[in-house]
């Protein structure tokens, strides 16, 4: 009975296999099988006439390095030169059918942070705490904190305080992970120089890097995107890191989120 059972389950897995078979077959028999899977042939790309207008469908973050020259002529690089940085990239499809994936370089993760009143944080106060704060993060290929900027003229939306409006220090950090870790140095009780020991209050630091990517770029859900003729180089061959039938370099500051009105709530 025993071998009996076995052998029946054995043909019950067999014509499971047959029923869903492996994901071997190749790319061109998958086509061929359905040809409405075909994307038509891809125009060549002239990066100094042709803009890349397309619908995105989906976004992702890897780690990479950093774009050593701006594609733009005449314009200074975007972000970090060295060490690992984060890389955005937007996958959509043309007007004609095209797949495109849009490598977006230069866009710096950052926070707000609370600061004492009436502190001046002079730019050789925030060096100093730039440098204790990289002191404190270990960070891997370069630094953690890539910079600190003083904002004027904030309003916390935490508590009420009228219209009474604060300054608070904006702190950059090279990869996304490294937001957490800074904030908690933050809130956790650092020296400020010229002052002592602040708990600082932080803002903003739990907006994940892709949403506060597509908020400040204004980009909205499945919206069309165009990168301008002469923002961006073309990858081919080896350098792709897509199957997309065009891939680009492009800074974030360079892109143009078309909001879904008029021509643009096509699909």
């Amino acid at each position: 009975m025993e071998a009996e059972a076995m052998e029946e389950e054995a043909e019950q897995l067999g014509a499971l296999e047959d029923a869903n078979p492996t994901p071997a077959a190749d790319a061109s028999t998958f086509l061929a099988a359905d040809p409405r899977w075909i994307r038509p042939p891809a125009p060549p790309l002239d990066a100094t006439t042709d803009a890349v207008v397309f619908q995105w469908i989906d976004v992702a973050m890897c780690d990479g390095d950093a774009l050593q020259s701006n594609p733009c002529a005449g314009k200074e690089v975007v972000g970090a030169t060295s060490g690992p940085v984060p890389i955005l990239r937007l996958f959509g499809v043309t007007e004609s059918g095209n797949s495109v994936c849009a490598q977006i370089h230069g866009f710096t993760p950052y926070f707000f942070a609370s600061l004492p009143e009436r502190y001046p944080a002079t730019e050789e106060q925030r060096e100093e705490l730039m440098r204790d704060l990289n002191r404190q993060v270990e960070a891997r290929g370069g630094v953690a904190v890539a910079g600190i900027e003083l904002v004027h003229g904030k309003q916390s939306l935490m508590g009420y305080y009228g219209d009474k409006k604060a300054n608070f220090l904006k702190v950059y950090t090279s990869l996304p992970s490294y937001v957490t870790k800074t904030r908690k140095l933050l809130e956790g009780g650092v020296n400020l120089p010229g002052h002592g020991l602040y708990e600082a209050t932080t803002f903003e630091s739990n907006v994940k890097y892709v949403l506060r990517f597509m908020i400040d770029c204004d980009i909205s859900g499945a919206n069309w995107v165009e990168v301008p003729a002469g923002t961006y180089r073309v990858r081919a061959g080896a350098e792709k890191r897509s199957h997309c039938q065009y891939e680009v370099d492009v800074f974030f500051n360079e892109l143009v989120s078309h909001q879904a009105i008029g021509a643009w709530q096509k699909i």
